[in-house]
């Protein structure tokens, strides 16, 4: 929910999470492992959405009421998945299986998917010390197919 305005690209049209943001597997302060999200067409009306009720704040999901943290909390979604009934069914940090099992439904590249992920499984080894590559149109196809997935199953923007 520490999203920053100041994270999205619009020339390139991706969110980059520093590496240095808690949460991230990656070496802190490494520019190399900051995390590169594709947008797509999707993401960008929702965030346009999200723009002129937050864009003068430094988080996209700005917490008004915020007494912790200037931004929602990181156990809100979970907490509204709990009011809605979902308790022990569906979890925020659970929509990844989801994303994971519906790509790979679809025959999607394990390669591909591991690097949305931001997963680094591809460092690891012999081979994982040359592999610098981003696939970053690669991922931005996969993420485009997913949130249009996601649109034809009924998701509302």
């Amino acid at each position: 929910m520490r999203l920053e305005w100041d994270w999205y690209q619009p020339e390139q049209d991706v969110w980059i999470i520093p590496s240095q943001t808690s949460g991230l597997k990656n070496k802190l302060g490494d520019e190399d492992n900051d995390h590169i999200i594709p947008s797509t067409p999707e993401i960008k009306a929702l965030m346009d959405q999200l723009r002129p009720i937050t864009d003068w704040q430094k988080y996209v999901f700005y917490s008004p009421n915020g007494q912790k943290f200037p931004h929602l909390n990181e156990e809100t979604p979970n907490d509204h998945l709990k009011n809605l009934g979902w308790y022990g069914k569906q979890s925020a940090h659970g929509w990844r299986d989801v994303f994971v099992e519906g790509c790979l439904e679809n025959d999607k590249p394990q390669h591909i998917i591991e690097r949305c992920m931001g997963h680094r499984r591809h460092k690891q080894g012999s081979w994982g010390h040359y592999d610098d590559a981003d696939l970053l149109e690669k991922r931005r196809t996969l993420m485009k197919w997913w949130t249009l997935e996601l649109v034809n199953q009924g998701l509302e923007i």
